[in-house]
């Protein structure tokens, strides 16, 4: 007769069986989910800010570079912080500037649909934490900033490919040699708050298909949506990434602990009970919430993204003002270009601008296509058979729509910065390397290991470098001029820079040098122009100008330059002419306005120049020129009235 039940059973049978080992598709591994998320968190974190210190230590005492001068040391909402400029910070552009009594002003700048509120913010804390506005400061903030975002990638990737393959990605991250750019431009830091958003929420969101949605993954969701999309344009890639993971979550996971973890748990309702929400609804509001206010904001500030043509034919974007046909060779060869910075990213460019403008005929673009269309295949193959590689490569893809020149020309044509936040990509890819069987054969392994080596200290040689030449504007546009001698834009870029040093006569060899370089083009014979006329040689600019003039008739700023000339030597007939001609290609620009209403005072006609400033003033009520001179046309007019009024 059998045993009712395992107390019955005698003594040595139960000792036999509790000496049996325990069947091997039974025996769950040794490691939990939170030792695949990263044992030790904490201490990664450390390293990583030590070793971002470390490689960066010897830029800390670099100026402020380039835009950093009107964003951060000439702006009042960041060196006079305010409860003013931190309520109007949300609906006022990037290129605007709020005073301590709220009034905003614009910086003169031609972009100015750029709405990047939390990266304002940033600065704006960044003030109020003490120090001054000093770029070791920010540029320490920006330090700090980037270990931080190499960590968030680290933990995200964690969750896919297990914590060996985590650390080698939080390493590519830290030690990219791209990094530079963002660091030692204070103004940078909207690419690496893009970043630290995209893999905070990514990690949150991978955390949450494996433990559920709680209230608090929420908010922490919602928060890293707010900082990628408020940081830069470039963060909506969120979006499509998000929506991927998304439909990625319910893919086979391939490390034994998450295995492990996913076959003993229990049931919706013990989930639920345990404080655990599993449901996907809090997943839109986290992403819902924050877009909403960020276009709301946005709407209000800028208004929608546009695209204009380039008044510049050396430094300005070629591409703007291109045909959606045009442009496609010229984002196929950019696929090129930003594929290799991530790979080799040498050398490294402040100013880069394409010799001629591809075509379809050029190699680039051919390879560019093909690596385009093996991207969009493989990574549509994966995503249909849920590997978690997917990711890495829609990564990538989204980020370069973005900039890549095809959906939408930007101001800039390709810069090291703008390859910043594609390092999610780079890294997910290197964890799901580092995780395969095949890399842990010992000949791979050292090999692989060695290879990392290598690329670890060409980074560390790259970044030494590189830091140096960012020890001014002129450093770093010199090394430009290095690399690409017979470039005209990059000469005139130094050109640039040498007048704000005050090395007027250098300026003047680059600019000669640069029209041998390009004499059709209509940019360099007014840059020289202008050089003569601002160091009191005016009667040499007026011919430049008319060369230019020549070789580009629609340039706004050629007409107007001769205008205001004409202006000076009284003479009206001639100013009237040019001037006009320049309202016709640039209805809305302020300058023109402005002068074309000193043209009607100069002719008698003040009821008219009123009238002109009273419709600019309307327009753009921060261009102060046009405020000063209604106030003073209208108290002439009064002064008038008076006298008639007199006995």
């Amino acid at each position: 007769m059998g045993l009712a039940c395992d107390t019955c059973k005698p003594p040595e049978l139960l000792t036999t069986l509790h000496a049996m080992p325990e069947p091997r598709h039974n025996r769950a591994p040794a490691m939990s989910v939170w030792e695949v998320r990263l044992r030790h968190p904490l201490l990664l974190l450390l390293l990583l800010v030590l070793v971002s210190l470390a490689l960066y230590a010897n830029a800390l005492d670099n100026p402020f570079l380039s835009d950093d001068q009107p964003i951060i040391l000439h702006s009042p909402t960041v060196t006079r912080p305010s409860l003013a400029g931190l309520l109007k910070l949300w609906t006022t552009s990037y290129w605007q500037v709020i005073n301590e009594d709220g009034s905003v002003v614009w910086l003169g700048y031609d972009d100015q649909t750029l709405y990047r509120p939390i990266t304002i913010l940033s600065l704006w804390l960044n003030a109020q934490c003490g120090g001054g506005v000093q770029p070791w400061v920010f540029r320490l903030a920006n330090i700090l900033l980037h270990a931080m975002a190499a960590w968030m990638i680290g933990l995200w990737c964690a969750r896919w490919t297990g914590r060996p393959a985590a650390i080698a990605a939080s390493a590519a991250v830290v030690l990219h040699p791209v990094a530079t750019d963002v660091i030692n431009r204070v103004v940078g830091r909207a690419d690496i708050l893009v970043l630290l958003g995209l893999s905070g929420f990514l990690a949150t969101q991978r955390a949450a298909q494996q433990l559920g949605w709680t209230w608090r993954r929420t908010g922490a969701a919602a928060m890293w949506t707010a900082v990628a999309l408020g940081a830069k344009e470039s963060g909506v890639v969120l979006l499509p990434l998000a929506a991927l993971q998304a439909w990625l979550g319910g893919a086979e996971v391939t490390h034994p602990a998450l295995r492990s973890v996913r076959t003993a748990a229990p049931p919706i309702a013990s989930v639920q009970s345990a404080g655990v929400a599993p449901h996907a609804g809090r997943a839109v509001l986290a992403v819902a919430i924050p877009l909403l206010a960020y276009a709301l904001g946005r709407s209000l500030a800028v208004g929608a993204p546009t695209s204009a043509r380039d008044i510049w034919d050396l430094t300005g974007n070629p591409v703007a003002g291109k045909s959606f046909m045009e442009r496609i060779p010229v984002a196929a060869s950019l696929a090129c270009d930003y594929i290799g910075m991530l790979v080799w990213p040498h050398p490294l460019l402040s100013f880069i601008l394409p010799s001629h403008l591809p075509i379809w005929s050029d190699w680039k673009t051919l390879v560019g296509v093909l690596l385009v269309g093996a991207l969009v295949a493989a990574g549509g193959w994966l995503a249909v058979r849920k590997n978690a590689l997917a990711l890495a490569i829609a990564w990538w893809l989204f980020s370069f729509l973005i900039v890549g020149q095809l959906v939408l020309p930007i101001r800039t044509y390709m810069e090291v910065r703008l390859v910043y936040p594609m390092l999610g990509s780079l890294a997910l890819a290197l964890a799901h390397v580092v995780r395969w069987r095949w890399w842990r054969r010992r000949a791979l392994q050292v090999s692989g290991f060695t290879v990392l080596a290598l690329v670890a200290s060409t980074a560390v040689l790259t970044i030494e470098k590189r830091n140096l030449e960012s020890r001014s504007d002129v450093s770093l546009a010199e090394a430009d001029v290095r690399h690409r001698p017979g470039s005209a834009g990059a000469l005139i870029h130094l050109v640039g820079t040498y007048e704000g040093a005050g090395r007027s006569v250098e300026a003047e060899r680059a600019l000669v040098k640069a029209t041998e370089i390009a004499p059709s083009s209509s940019e360099v014979w007014y840059q020289l122009g202008a050089f003569y006329a601002a160091h009191g040689h005016p009667e040499r600019s007026k011919g430049l100008y008319e060369r230019a003039l020549a070789a580009d008739p629609w340039q706004t700023v050629v007409m107007l330059a001769l205008g205001t000339m004409a202006l000076d030597a009284n003479d009206v007939d001639t100013a009237e002419r040019f001037l006009t001609r320049a309202q016709q290609v640039a209805p809305e620009d302020p300058y023109v306005a402005y002068n074309l209403a000193v043209v009607d005072d100069a002719r008698g006609r003040s009821e008219s120049a009123i009238k002109r400033l009273e419709d600019l003033v309307r327009r753009r009520p921060d261009f102060g020129k046009g405020v000063e001179g209604l106030a003073a046309l209208k108290k002439a007019r009064e002064q008038r009235a008076k006298v008639r009024g007199s006995p």
